[in-house]
């Protein structure tokens, strides 16, 4: 998976042989993490690679793909 930066939006793009995952956020890492599903734009798939595009907040958050 990789991340960056698009205008306002944190772009995720993952390769399409990667089928059945989701994108997931929290806001910490280790005891005590709460992961919930990422929401934002659907999931575009794109010459053979999936994208997800999230608003940038003020808030710190950790993402992790999960099937």
């Amino acid at each position: 998976m990789t991340a960056a930066v698009s205008g306002q939006n944190l772009a995720f793009t993952w390769p399409d042989y990667i089928t059945g995952y989701s994108l997931q956020t929290s806001a910490k890492l280790g005891t005590g993490a709460t992961w919930v599903p990422a929401t934002g734009s659907s999931f575009i798939l794109t010459n053979g690679t999936f994208l997800i595009q999230l608003p940038m907040t003020n808030q710190q958050a950790f993402y992790r793909l999960v099937k």
